[in-house]
């Protein structure tokens, strides 16, 4: 009688080891099937992932605008206020705000602020933009509006690579 009863247990444990072990085999092959499909390749255009980067860009600048509003001042902007914002995102490389024409502005960086002073002088719109950056990064610009007048440029650098990764 006792014999039974082990054998019983004993066979109760190991169908209970397979089943288990089935499970987790079964939840393995789902996250490889995951991670295959997100890393087969894709056919992309040049102007999909341009599109793609300059609405990553339109999201990050939003989000950053609501951090600016709810840390500034907004009678009294003073763009150093925004030096030291820490703000991270999987296509974002870098991020600056330019409240006036600066050393630290790169090449593009000084024709877009120039294209937009230009824009302004005249009584043209200005919106925002997208430039390559070698062949890795994208740079977005756009222009800071606080109570609808034009208080800035946001320059970030967005990482190609990411990007395709998110489409």
């Amino acid at each position: 009688m006792m014999t039974k009863i082990n054998v019983a247990y004993c066979v109760f444990i190991m169908l209970l080891f397979i089943a288990c072990g089935q499970i987790d085999t079964q939840r393995q092959s789902d996250t490889l099937k995951k991670e295959m499909k997100a890393k087969k390749l894709k056919r992309l255009t040049e102007g999909q992932i341009q599109t793609a980067a300059l609405e990553e860009g339109k999201s990050i600048v939003l989000r950053l605008e609501g951090i600016l509003l709810s840390i500034a001042d907004t009678n009294n902007f003073d763009c150093e206020e925004f030096k030291n914002i820490q703000f991270q995102n999987e296509v974002l490389m870098s991020f600056k705000l330019f409240c006036q024409q600066s050393p630290e502005m790169n090449e593009k960086e000084r024709q877009i602020w120039e294209a937009y002073q230009n824009n302004l002088s005249q009584k043209l719109p200005i919106g925002d933009n997208l430039q390559k950056l070698g062949q890795t990064e994208f740079l977005y610009s756009a222009p800071l509006y606080i109570k609808n007048q034009y208080r800035g440029l946001w320059s970030i650098v967005l990482s190609k690579k990411e990007i395709v990764r998110k489409m």
